[in-house]
């Protein structure tokens, strides 16, 4: 664990706010698997288009930033490997706690060198 605010060696906040698609209700796009969030206003825009063609008639949707604190993602200090959900998208996080909760439940390890993923063992992270 990490002093309370601080974030550990492999976790980074993004530089600015990310956004995501909600639709007329303010309900967020969710894959199942989460809410796929965007690095600009553009990215997230680009994937209306097909949001529109699979959803139901009348549905419509937007790009809206997720909140005003950048999102939090960590990267393994061993091989470079981004946090993420079986491979389908970079997991983001609001909060240290969340992120420290999201590397705990896929088995990574919190170090005072780093985060490292389950491939990847050092000295500081071994029980």
């Amino acid at each position: 664990m990490t002093a309370p605010g601080t974030l550990p060696t492999g976790v980074t906040r993004l530089d600015a706010p990310c956004w995501h698609l909600i639709n007329q209700y303010n309900e967020p796009h969710d894959t199942g698997d989460g809410c796929p969030h965007y690095g600009s206003a553009i990215e997230a825009a680009a994937n209306i288009d097909g949001l529109n063609r699979c959803s139901p008639p009348g549905w419509v949707w937007r790009a809206e930033q997720v909140d005003d604190l950048p999102c939090l993602m960590a990267a393994c200090e061993g091989c470079g490997y981004q946090l993420d959900e079986d491979g389908a998208m970079t997991m983001h996080h609001n909060s240290v706690e969340e992120i420290e909760i999201a590397l705990k439940s896929c088995e990574w390890k919190i170090g005072s060198s780093g985060v490292f993923c389950p491939e990847c063992v050092h000295e500081d992270t071994k029980a």
